[in-house]
């Protein structure tokens, strides 16, 4: 009887640690997604800067991804290189929330260093979310929000 209380127990404590150990992962998806998307921004700045051309950040709701392009000619751009949020947990849920930049979905970074402003909400599964907020002088800083 008292091997049988033991196990019960065993079992109870194992399934609260498997749902905060999920939660657990699901937020730091979420963390290292926004963090990931921060670093191409900042990179994507210092490139537009570097070689004087103008790139842009097309950021998919649908899809969840981004893409980002430099300049080919004027008004036509090639794709650099393309992500997904599902690389960084495809079980967290991962999704684009919402995207209010001046151009819309677009980020755009112009050979001087300056970014057209805005915001950048990412969610997961969970409900947490992060807020990726950018200036014009391309400063960017994240604000979560855990569940």
């Amino acid at each position: 009887m008292e091997l049988l209380i033991v196990i019960a127990l065993i079992g109870i404590l194992g399934g609260i640690a498997a749902y905060s150990w999920q939660r657990y992962v699901d937020n730091t998806n979420l963390k290292t997604a926004a963090r990931e998307l921060v670093q191409d921004i900042n990179n994507t700045r210092s490139r537009a800067v570097t070689e004087t051309a103008t790139y842009r950040i097309v950021v998919s709701t649908g899809d969840n991804n981004y893409r980002i392009e430099k300049e080919a000619t004027a008004g036509s751009y090639t794709a650099v290189t393309t992500r997904s949020l599902n690389e960084f947990g495809a079980g967290s849920g991962l999704a684009v929330e919402a995207v209010n930049f001046s151009g819309g979905n677009t980020i755009s970074f112009f050979t001087r260093g300056t970014i057209s402003p805005g915001t950048l909400t990412l969610k997961n599964g969970r409900g947490s979310r992060a807020v990726i907020t950018v200036n014009m002088t391309g400063k960017s800083h994240v604000q979560f929000s855990m569940q």
